[in-house]
């Protein structure tokens, strides 16, 4: 969130990305992508491509760099989230060409494909960071922390919860962050 406060979006987020330090502190590294966005600059280039298919949002992949914002960080966010909780990546089996084309018309298979006893708290925020609307996601990186870490204390998220789902799968979420 700190970046975003000074306008800069990372637009590369993804585990390779990310470290643990010795007190098990993620840190996001690997800025060569990130930018601040000014339309008109020499630097913006409509139509380029830049990132990693699997984890960016679907107005990064139709190369509408004016579009990439804090919004679009969220999704990769959730992204790595879909991951560290499911054991794949989104669209895991398809190319990155393929993954592109389906970017900006398709979602990646639900979550609970891959852990069918997730706990519904867990799914809506993956769905939300990983919505294909901006307008859908969450409205910065630290209220999807806030939400993960409502989770992880056992308080209501600030989204309206879907059902009662067993929290089967807290501790192993819990452990996943270190709390």
């Amino acid at each position: 969130n700190f970046a975003h406060e000074g306008g800069v979006y990372h637009r590369d987020i993804k585990p390779a990305n990310i470290i643990i330090d010795r007190n098990a502190k993620p840190w996001l590294m690997d800025f060569g992508l990130a930018k601040v966005i000014q339309i008109g600059d020499s630097s913006y280039v409509k139509g380029v491509i830049m990132g990693t298919p699997y984890y960016m949002p679907p107005e990064q992949a139709m190369g509408d760099m004016e579009q990439v914002d804090n919004l679009s960080d969220v999704y990769s966010l959730g992204a790595v989230l879909y991951e560290m909780v499911s054991g794949y990546c989104p669209y895991t089996g398809r190319s990155p060409d393929e993954v592109l084309a389906l970017l900006p018309k398709d979602a990646p298979d639900r979550i609970l494909k891959h852990v069918p006893d997730l706990p519904d708290d867990v799914v809506l925020i993956i769905e939300k960071a990983m919505a294909g609307q901006k307008s859908n996601r969450y409205p910065s990186a630290a209220a999807l922390a806030e939400d993960l870490q409502n989770f992880l204390d056992g308080k209501p998220l600030n989204e309206e919860p879907r059902g009662a789902r067993p929290r089967g799968m807290w501790n192993r979420l819990r452990g996943l962050f270190g709390s």
